[in-house]
Protein backbone atom coordinates (compact mmCIF):
# COMPACT_ATOMS: atom_id res chain seq x y z
CA UNK A 1 0.00 0.00 0.00
CA UNK A 2 1.48 3.71 -0.78
CA UNK A 3 2.14 5.93 1.87
CA UNK A 4 0.48 9.03 1.54
CA UNK A 5 2.03 11.99 2.35
CA UNK A 6 1.53 13.64 5.90
CA UNK A 7 -0.85 16.64 5.87
CA UNK A 8 -0.99 19.78 8.56
CA UNK A 9 -4.01 20.33 10.24
CA UNK A 10 -3.94 23.77 12.33
CA UNK A 11 -6.05 23.45 15.43
CA UNK A 12 -9.06 26.37 15.72
CA UNK A 13 -10.35 25.72 18.82
CA UNK A 14 -13.33 23.82 19.67
CA UNK A 15 -12.26 20.44 17.86
CA UNK A 16 -12.46 22.10 14.43
CA UNK A 17 -8.61 21.91 12.51
CA UNK A 18 -7.99 23.47 8.98
CA UNK A 19 -5.91 21.64 6.31
CA UNK A 20 -3.15 23.78 5.68
CA UNK A 21 -2.77 22.19 2.28
CA UNK A 22 -6.22 24.52 1.07
CA UNK A 23 -4.80 27.86 2.00
CA UNK A 24 -1.92 29.04 -0.64
CA UNK A 25 0.91 30.74 0.63
CA UNK A 26 0.28 34.53 1.08
CA UNK A 27 -3.21 34.28 0.49
CA UNK A 28 -6.71 34.96 1.86
CA UNK A 29 -9.13 31.73 2.35
CA UNK A 30 -12.84 32.97 1.44
CA UNK A 31 -14.99 33.12 3.89
CA UNK A 32 -17.69 30.80 2.21
CA UNK A 33 -14.96 27.86 3.38
CA UNK A 34 -15.69 28.22 6.86
CA UNK A 35 -18.78 28.27 8.45
CA UNK A 36 -20.06 32.08 7.96
CA UNK A 37 -20.43 33.48 12.12
CA UNK A 38 -21.87 36.93 10.84
CA UNK A 39 -25.44 38.20 12.02
CA UNK A 40 -27.82 36.49 10.62
CA UNK A 41 -25.49 34.93 7.95
CA UNK A 42 -25.29 37.23 5.63
CA UNK A 43 -23.78 36.09 2.80
CA UNK A 44 -19.56 36.87 2.44
CA UNK A 45 -19.52 37.89 5.43
CA UNK A 46 -17.43 35.56 7.91
CA UNK A 47 -14.66 34.01 9.51
CA UNK A 48 -11.69 35.42 6.94
CA UNK A 49 -8.20 33.26 7.44
CA UNK A 50 -4.97 35.02 5.50
CA UNK A 51 -1.95 32.80 5.51
CA UNK A 52 1.29 34.58 4.82
CA UNK A 53 5.42 33.27 4.81
CA UNK A 54 8.39 33.96 6.37
CA UNK A 55 11.53 32.34 4.90
CA UNK A 56 15.13 32.92 5.42
CA UNK A 57 15.90 31.30 2.01
CA UNK A 58 13.81 34.03 0.31
CA UNK A 59 12.98 36.91 2.40
CA UNK A 60 15.89 39.02 4.45
CA UNK A 61 17.33 38.02 7.84
CA UNK A 62 18.01 41.64 8.19
CA UNK A 63 17.20 43.74 11.30
CA UNK A 64 14.27 45.35 9.57
CA UNK A 65 10.48 45.08 9.13
CA UNK A 66 9.50 42.73 6.57
CA UNK A 67 6.14 43.36 4.59
CA UNK A 68 4.85 39.61 3.82
CA UNK A 69 2.03 40.17 1.27
CA UNK A 70 4.06 42.83 -0.27
CA UNK A 71 0.57 44.46 -0.52
CA UNK A 72 -2.27 45.76 1.55
CA UNK A 73 -4.59 42.73 2.17
CA UNK A 74 -5.64 42.93 5.29
CA UNK A 75 -8.60 45.20 4.55
CA UNK A 76 -9.65 48.37 6.39
CA UNK A 77 -12.36 47.27 9.51
CA UNK A 78 -10.68 43.90 9.92
CA UNK A 79 -11.03 42.30 13.39
CA UNK A 80 -8.07 40.37 14.46
CA UNK A 81 -9.25 37.74 16.32
CA UNK A 82 -6.69 35.09 16.16
CA UNK A 83 -3.20 33.76 15.42
CA UNK A 84 -1.78 30.23 14.19
CA UNK A 85 2.13 29.94 13.61
CA UNK A 86 3.34 26.88 12.10
CA UNK A 87 7.35 27.08 12.20
CA UNK A 88 8.61 24.77 9.37
CA UNK A 89 12.20 25.50 10.28
CA UNK A 90 13.38 26.13 13.58
CA UNK A 91 14.87 30.15 13.71
CA UNK A 92 18.11 30.98 14.81
CA UNK A 93 19.56 34.28 14.82
CA UNK A 94 23.50 35.31 15.78
CA UNK A 95 24.92 35.26 18.68
CA UNK A 96 23.09 32.43 20.98
CA UNK A 97 19.55 33.25 19.83
CA UNK A 98 19.51 36.53 21.29
CA UNK A 99 17.43 38.84 18.70
CA UNK A 100 13.87 38.86 18.81
CA UNK A 101 10.82 38.24 16.16
CA UNK A 102 7.53 39.73 16.43
CA UNK A 103 4.36 40.22 14.21
CA UNK A 104 1.55 42.38 13.44
CA UNK A 105 -1.01 43.86 11.49
CA UNK A 106 -1.97 47.34 12.67
CA UNK A 107 1.49 47.58 14.55
CA UNK A 108 4.48 46.12 14.61
CA UNK A 109 3.91 44.06 17.66
CA UNK A 110 0.02 43.70 17.84
CA UNK A 111 -0.12 40.23 17.33
CA UNK A 112 3.06 38.76 18.53
CA UNK A 113 4.88 40.73 20.84
CA UNK A 114 8.67 40.70 20.34
CA UNK A 115 10.15 38.06 21.94
CA UNK A 116 13.63 36.16 21.71
CA UNK A 117 14.17 33.20 19.68
CA UNK A 118 16.17 32.07 22.97
CA UNK A 119 12.95 32.29 24.88
CA UNK A 120 12.39 29.13 26.95
CA UNK A 121 8.95 28.84 25.56
CA UNK A 122 10.24 27.96 22.46
CA UNK A 123 7.90 30.20 20.22
CA UNK A 124 10.02 30.06 17.35
CA UNK A 125 11.07 26.19 17.23
CA UNK A 126 9.48 23.90 14.65
CA UNK A 127 5.84 23.70 15.65
CA UNK A 128 2.24 24.83 16.04
CA UNK A 129 2.02 27.82 17.85
CA UNK A 130 -1.45 29.05 18.85
CA UNK A 131 -1.96 32.66 19.90
CA UNK A 132 -5.40 33.24 20.57
CA UNK A 133 -5.82 36.28 23.02
CA UNK A 134 -2.04 36.46 22.91
CA UNK A 135 -2.78 40.20 23.42
CA UNK A 136 -5.16 41.83 26.03
CA UNK A 137 -8.52 42.50 25.40
CA UNK A 138 -8.35 46.30 25.23
CA UNK A 139 -5.63 45.76 22.87
CA UNK A 140 -7.03 43.28 19.75
CA UNK A 141 -6.37 44.98 16.66
CA UNK A 142 -9.23 46.66 14.86
CA UNK A 143 -7.46 47.78 11.25
CA UNK A 144 -7.76 51.42 10.64
CA UNK A 145 -6.96 51.37 6.72
CA UNK A 146 -5.99 48.51 4.66
CA UNK A 147 -2.53 46.78 5.95
CA UNK A 148 0.20 44.83 4.91
CA UNK A 149 1.76 41.92 7.87
CA UNK A 150 4.70 42.52 9.71
CA UNK A 151 7.72 40.48 10.48
CA UNK A 152 9.76 42.80 13.07
CA UNK A 153 13.43 41.40 13.38
CA UNK A 154 15.38 43.25 16.48
CA UNK A 155 18.17 43.01 18.04
CA UNK A 156 20.74 40.22 15.79
CA UNK A 157 20.02 38.98 12.32
CA UNK A 158 18.09 35.78 11.41
CA UNK A 159 20.04 33.01 10.62
CA UNK A 160 17.83 30.61 9.74
CA UNK A 161 14.09 30.05 9.91
CA UNK A 162 10.40 29.61 8.01
CA UNK A 163 7.22 29.98 9.12
CA UNK A 164 3.32 30.29 7.81
CA UNK A 165 1.24 32.68 9.92
CA UNK A 166 -2.46 32.11 9.61
CA UNK A 167 -4.73 35.29 11.29
CA UNK A 168 -8.23 34.58 11.51
CA UNK A 169 -10.32 38.16 11.30
CA UNK A 170 -13.87 39.84 10.09
CA UNK A 171 -14.83 42.44 8.12
CA UNK A 172 -16.17 44.56 10.41
CA UNK A 173 -17.52 47.02 8.02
Amino acid sequence: MPVQPLRKYLPLGGGVFLDSAEIAANSILPSDVLDPIAEGGAAGVGLKVARVQYDFATDTGAISTINLFGATSIPANALIVGCVVNVLVTFTTAGADAGTISFGVEAAADLIAAIAVSDASNPWDAGVHQYWGAVAEAAVPLTTVARDVSFVIGGQVVTAGQADFYLFYIETA
